[in-house]
């Protein structure tokens, strides 16, 4: 769990894609379906900038996904240029605080909209809600696309 790549930004996206990590996630219970229209659930796929400003919905994957495959499409072999400077600055992954602080704003997102999907369902006819409250906890890192 946890597998993590370093892959440079595409050339033809320099523009508009800036340094960041794409994650993957896995929610743990299925059975807490929180029926947001995640077409990929239990699986959740979002990429985020350094700064933290721009982040990709955990309901539409597709973008994440092709910035993934742009980023790291016949990359066999790991850029040592790119690890180098990533194990540096993350002192050999023991300070991956700013990571850390990226992947809690995306689970935060993906239960603030769980969340308000809840909210929302409160002045709709029928059933109130999925009953469905998660947390940081109830996901699990499975890898990690930083993007330099």
């Amino acid at each position: 769990m946890g597998l993590h790549a370093v892959a440079p930004i595409p050339d033809e996206l320099k523009g508009e894609v800036k340094p960041g990590v794409i994650f993957c996630l896995k929610q743990n219970d299925e059975r807490k379906d929180p029926k947001d229209t995640n077409p990929t659930f239990p699986y959740y796929v979002v990429y985020v900038t350094d700064d933290g400003a721009r982040m990709t919905k955990h309901t539409q994957p597709k973008p994440a996904l092709d910035l993934m495959r742009a980023a790291c499409s016949g990359q066999r072999e790991p850029l040592l240029d790119l690890c180098k400077a990533f194990n540096a600055e993350t002192k050999d992954g023991l300070k991956m605080d700013a990571y850390t602080d990226l992947l809690d704003d995306v689970v935060a997102a993906i239960t603030g909209v769980q969340e308000t999907k809840g909210m929302e369902s409160l002045f709709s006819l029928g059933e109130v809600g999925s009953g469905v409250t998660l947390s940081f906890n109830d996901y699990s890192l499975l890898s990690f696309v930083v993007l330099r």
